[in-house]
């Protein structure tokens, strides 16, 4: 939309998608320290069954999209998979160059994930937090600034698992099921010692190379293996911190500012929060004060470059489709708890929906993304729908005409008229007008904007 010369500073739809993609990146900056890194990726871990990697080695080669070229990586790289405690589960490793790999080689076919060799004293998958090659996610980045010397890294944990609890050997009852539950619930500790672990870390000069830190960190893999050992991690009073950082949020504890990376960004974030009004406190809050000053927006705007003479033929059918449109996007905005279209469209959920709270918000809004994407298609679909004589192929230019026509219509359905009206919607509260669906036929609105240009 940019290249074809719409307008952050005037364009409603722009700015409102914007305003979500960028409170959703500062919620998950506040939450998660999620930064982009271009030289970097998430990759899925796989085996070399072709026995080529040594020891040491590792295969990467990602592609981010399908408009995006084959990005091939050489050198090293580090690799870890969280959750990553320990200060051995950070492996440096070589990525083998696939460019010096013989034509047709097996490994060349293996795209977006990283390949591990079948072969060394211990699998790099054991020294990164104790993993395996079950559906395992790796995070590998090859930005030279990431990637420690080899003096720095430390030797991997080890994550046998201690030798189990032997039972009584006799036949498995009921009571015994429930005598187990009960003491999985009295001993399970895995978060109490995660919570320490941060809090510790972050206290202390050494990080996590501080000896509690280390024994936590065993501690932790010993959590994890208590339902199938059924030895459990018990903590020692020196494990448990005197006070948590700022950005735990622990309000029920004692607290200090955290003067690391992750109190700091935590603290900018919390001053962008305050500056602007508390609008990462709320959503359905922020996004009713930020409305009306959106709506005002759009109805003082009106793209001239997008209305064609001709497009009146097709406007009432566009009404009709748009009140349909809306209906099913209202449905899914109430299906996420969010007044605002674009968190829906983009996937940009800045909190989790009630009914989602036990998945991960990356997992809801991928979902949410999946939802939308259907609308979309359908919505796209009832658009290019046109009369039969004009898929001749002598009728190309009039075809083309026509969806420019129609396109207009639907951004007029939009922009103008009783669409931008509030409205009272359930429970008393006030539903704004939605913008999207003039969007859906972009490709039509880009082309009109871009033949303004030489009018």
């Amino acid at each position: 939309m940019l290249y074809a010369g719409f307008s952050v500073k005037t364009e409603p739809f722009l700015q409102a998608m914007l305003m979500a993609w960028r409170k959703s990146c500062l919620k998950q900056l506040e939450e998660k320290t999620h930064i982009a890194c271009h030289e970097s990726s998430c990759l899925m871990g796989v085996l070399d069954e072709s026995g080529y990697l040594r020891s040491g080695q590792v295969f990467v080669q990602v592609q981010r999209s399908e408009r995006h070229s084959l990005e091939p990586v050489a050198g090293m790289v580090a690799v870890a998979k969280n959750p990553c405690r320990h200060p051995g589960d950070l492996r440096v490793l070589e990525a083998v160059n696939p460019l010096n790999l013989p034509a047709g080689h097996r490994l060349l076919e293996m795209v977006n994930c990283l390949v591990f060799p079948n072969n060394g004293p211990r699998p790099h998958t054991d020294e990164c937090s104790g993993s395996d090659l079950d559906g395992d996610l790796y995070f590998v980045t090859w930005h030279p600034k990431l990637v420690p010397l080899q003096s720095q890294v430390v030797e991997p944990m080890d994550y046998s698992p201690p030798d189990p609890v032997i039972g009584h050997g006799g036949v498995v009852t009921l009571d015994d099921i429930y005598a187990f539950v009960v003491k999985y619930m009295h001993n399970d500790q895995l978060g109490v010692i995660c919570n320490a672990h941060m809090a510790i870390a972050d206290q202390s000069p050494h990080g996590v190379h501080d000896s509690r830190c280390i024994e936590l960190a065993r501690l932790a893999s010993i959590a994890v293996d208590y339902p199938k050992t059924g030895v459990p991690a018990v903590m020692k009073k020196t494990h448990r911190p005197e006070s948590f950082p700022d950005f735990m949020k622990k309000t029920d504890k004692p607290r200090h500012y955290s003067g690391k990376v992750l109190g700091k960004l935590f603290r900018a974030v919390q001053d962008i929060n305050y500056r602007e009004g508390s609008m990462l406190k709320t959503r359905s809050a922020s996004h009713q004060a930020q409305l009306p000053v959106l709506l005002e927006s759009i109805r003082n705007y009106l793209d001239t470059d997008l209305v064609v003479a001709g497009f009146e033929v097709h406007l009432k059918r566009a009404k009709e489709t748009k009140e349909d449109y809306d209906r099913r996007l209202r449905s899914l905005m109430r299906k996420y708890s969010t007044f605002n279209e674009m968190e829906v469209i983009g996937g940009y959920l800045a909190e989790l929906p009630r009914q989602h709270r036990r998945k991960k918000l990356f997992d809801v809004q991928a979902i949410a993304r999946i939802d939308y994407d259907e609308l979309y298609k359908e919505f796209e679909d009832i658009f290019m729908m046109a009369p039969e004589e004009l898929f001749q192929p002598t009728q190309t230019i009039h075809l083309e005409r026509y969806y420019l026509h129609k396109a207009s219509a639907w951004y007029m359905a939009t922009y103008q008229g009783k669409h931008l009206a509030s409205r009272k919607g359930p429970r008393g509260r006030t539903d704004y007008p939605l913008i999207s669906f003039a969007w859906i036929p972009l490709r039509y609105l880009v082309k009109l904007k871009e033949s303004s240009r030489t009018r």
